[in-house]
């Protein structure tokens, strides 16, 4: 008979923390999904009194326009923000006992903790006391904490951010488990920070408990610390001092963003109106290429891409590509669709891409040039207009972000013109980065050519992309509508603009000439 404790896994946890309810679920989801050694068996939450700076969003009165500019669509569940009893929900699936305190301390909060036979607490939050959860459990605690710092190698003004995770045994002292720092860039604001602090925490903190679980007692860790030697370090908690640095960019200016919107604003209304009556919404694919608190040509910052996604998820329904597809091959769309999506490959999105959509429990699609993961060589476009520092993503990165719930696809091994008909180079290109990616990630079923308009797009490259992929997607504008037939090979995307009255325009598809059908087809040009 088998022993029934070898069933048991090594170490029962239980996380204490004042962070957001999203932040949160996401650690206990890696936590059970990336360490198996390991088990989330309770979960303390105490929400916190100051959650800090908020980003800028339309007022209420403007929502209630734009939600019937849309023909009021109906809201899902899964696109309101993620709450305390969004939350308890997910802790009852997963068999996680919670337990929701005023205070960090309360009575309910360490009964539960010392109920639960416990071998280590994560405290996860910058208001929390790491002493007095010790003592519930027999290994003690590991718990991060952030800080900005002085940069000296960057000037006497540069900052970084550093975060740090340390064990805290039931006896001793305490042990570094690891850090990372990341400069304070000229966009960073205090929520950037604040976003970038919480995914770095969870990064480390699941890299901590796995390595726990690896030595059994941390002795291979990295260096044994006095309890003093922390009191230096700034709490979780950001100073309010950072203000919004980026400019509201917008590529066109007002007085024609007006005009636009006053000459197709009465259209679009009654075409989204008539567009619910017959469930007949079209999925719009956004494209952006990086985001970063650096300046970039192609960039958007941490904070505006959160300001956009809380904006689409209230006034559209934001979905992955996968869910986009089924509900074009359904022949309904009975609300106003968006998916996101990222060319290239950029590694500044490991980071701040990454703090947003784990943040908002959203996907994106990355596209990217294979060659560059291989090589880490800077790509071209950048080089050539003398911009430099932005790497691609890492294979490893690459991985990392799939297991977070972004899917991928080909954008060539190069960021190849595909208007080429040069029959040999578009087969290394178009399937030589299809077999590069299946070898790191399995199935890939996208492809989307570079730049995307109809002079990247030779005959010969399209008739590859559609025997070699699913899905071939161009950037040359226009929306994707439900179809009967089963016959969904071309998707077309839309420029992902940096303001959102430009965003919002974009979206209704009245920035340029394809609110008036003026597009590019390719299933008739292709056929």
């Amino acid at each position: 008979m088998a022993d029934p404790t070898a069933q048991r896994p090594r170490l029962r946890l239980a996380i204490v923390s004042d962070r957001s309810a999203s932040a949160v679920a996401r650690l206990a989801e890696r936590l059970q999904r990336e360490v198996p050694a390991a088990q989330v068996a309770g979960l303390v939450y105490a929400p916190c009194t100051d959650p800090g700076p908020k980003p800028q969003e339309p007022g209420p009165m403007a929502s209630s326009l734009l939600r019937f500019f849309h023909a009021c669509p109906r809201p899902s569940p899964r696109q309101e923000s993620f709450d305390v009893s969004a939350l308890g929900d997910l802790c009852r699936a997963a068999g996680i006992a919670m337990v929701t305190a005023a205070t960090a301390g309360a009575a309910e909060a360490q009964n539960l903790l010392k109920s639960l036979d416990l071998d280590l607490v994560i405290s996860y939050g910058g208001s929390l006391s790491q002493e007095l959860w010790g003592a519930c459990a027999r290994k003690g605690t590991v718990f991060a904490e952030g800080a900005l710092l002085a940069d000296a190698a960057r000037g006497a003004d540069a900052e970084q951010l550093e975060v740090s995770v340390r064990y805290h045994p039931a006896s001793g002292t305490c042990i570094a488990l690891g850090g990372q720092r990341l400069p304070v860039e000229s966009y960073d604001t205090s929520v950037s920070l604040r976003l970038k602090l919480d995914l770095l925490a969870r990064d480390l903190l699941v890299q901590a408990v796995g390595q726990l679980c690896s030595n059994g007692k941390g002795s291979a860790l990295v260096e044994a610390l006095d309890a003093s030697d922390m009191a230096g370090h700034l709490p979780v908690r950001l100073s309010p001092r950072c203000a919004a640095r980026f400019p509201n960019w917008r590529q066109r200016p007002a007085w024609k963003l007006l005009a636009r919107t006053l000459l197709f604003g009465p259209m679009a209304l009654l075409r989204n109106w008539y567009r619910r009556a017959t469930g007949s919404f079209p999925v719009v694919i956004l494209y952006h290429h990086l985001v970063s608190d650096r300046p970039h040509r192609m960039g958007i910052a941490t904070e505006m891409l959160l300001r956009h996604v809380r904006f689409l998820k209230r006034h559209y329904r934001l979905v992955s590509m996968q869910e986009a597809l089924e509900l074009l091959r359904s022949g309904r769309v009975d609300s106003p669709t968006v998916v996101l999506s990222l060319d290239d490959g950029y590694a500044d999105n490991f980071i701040n891409l990454r703090a947003v959509t784990e943040e908002e429990r959203v996907s994106a699609t990355l596209f990217v040039c294979t060659e560059h993961q291989q090589s880490g060589r800077e790509f071209a476009h950048d080089a050539n207009r003398g911009q430099h520092g932005f790497p691609p993503l890492t294979w490893q990165q690459v991985a990392q972000l799939r297991a977070s719930g972004l899917e991928f696809g080909s954008h060539t091994r190069t960021h190849f013109d595909c208007g080429s008909t040069d029959a040999a180079r578009l087969e290394h290109e178009i399937r030589g980065s299809r077999s590069d990616l299946e070898q790191n990630l399995g199935r890939i079923s996208y492809f989307s050519f570079p730049w995307g308009n109809p002079q990247n797009m030779s005959q010969p490259a399209v008739e590859l992309a559609r025997r070699a992929y699913p899905h071939v997607f161009s950037g040359c504008g226009g929306a994707n509508f439900p179809v009967r037939d089963g016959q969904l090979w071309h998707l077309r995307r839309r420029c992902h603009t940096n303001h959102l009255w430009e965003l919002e325009l974009a979206v209704q598809g009245a920035l340029n000439l394809e609110f008036l059908g003026e597009r590019p087809n390719l299933e008739e040009s292709f056929a």
